[in-house]
């Protein structure tokens, strides 16, 4: 392809496919290309098709992205057989979720989620409660999970931070408390499990204190059954129990 490298050549291809099938659009074209040279644009669009072409194929030999068979499964235009629909975590949805959602004008589309905790929006993700107009809005602000000192420290957050006129109400029954960090922790975000884990393990042997957010109970019952397997004995804690 002309002008560019093979490696940015694949790069190219794989950022528009991958906006592609976020998207709500039919086809696939120049739009879905950024930061593209126009010297290289028809052979970076030619081989983009190509790969497109394969993943409709059920027959390709190409491996398939989730994301691909979602759009696949959009592009089918279907009429959902359901009344009422309920999407969870609205403010972080897919485009092509939304577009499927909005051709369902026979059911009741109820919307679940919180602007304030989008983070998806780097990878096409939008706020799929805006798109719709005209219906009921409830406010969810009874929390279940915590007391009345953090829901005060939310609401600060929500007022100062945010500008929002949105406000939490804590459990007044479970007792909750803020304490102030003295030393600066190390926060760590990554893509899987196994890098988690890894990280965690540095960290332990390095002698730090180490935790997980939403515990380790799942990935301690995986690992148990990783064993089990490996010495030839069933699975029986986690998905692997079918195996």
């Amino acid at each position: 392809i002309a002008g560019v490298s093979r490696r940015d050549a694949v790069r190219m291809v794989a950022g528009a496919l991958s906006r592609f099938v976020q998207s709500a659009d039919q086809e696939l074209d120049q739009r879905h290309f950024r930061d593209t040279p126009q010297a290289a644009l028809e052979g970076t669009l030619r081989m983009a098709q190509r790969v497109w072409r394969e993943w409709e194929d059920l027959s390709g030999k190409l491996p398939i992205v989730h994301d691909a068979y979602l759009k696949l499964w959009a592009l089918r235009d279907l009429r959902l057989p359901f009344d009422r629909i309920f999407l969870d975590e609205a403010q972080d949805t897919n485009p092509v979720v939304l577009g499927v959602l909005k051709r369902q004008s026979h059911a009741q589309i109820i919307a679940v989620g919180d602007p304030h905790q989008a983070i998806y929006a780097y990878r096409g993700a939008v706020d799929a409660m805006a798109a719709f107009t005209g219906g009921d809005t409830f406010a969810l602000s009874q929390s279940w999970r915590f007391g009345e000192s953090i829901a005060a420290a939310g609401n600060a957050a929500l007022q100062n931070a945010c500008a929002s006129p949105d406000r939490l109400w804590g459990r007044a029954d479970l007792p909750d408390r803020l304490a102030v960090v003295t030393e600066t922790p190390t926060a760590l975000i990554a893509r899987t499990n196994l890098t988690l884990l890894a990280e965690a393990l540095h960290a332990e042997q390095a002698g730090f204190t180490t935790a997980l957010a939403g515990g380790a109970e799942d990935l301690a019952d995986l690992m148990e059954d990783m064993q089990a397997l490996a010495e030839g004995r069933p699975a029986f804690r986690s998905e692997l129990a079918s195996v």
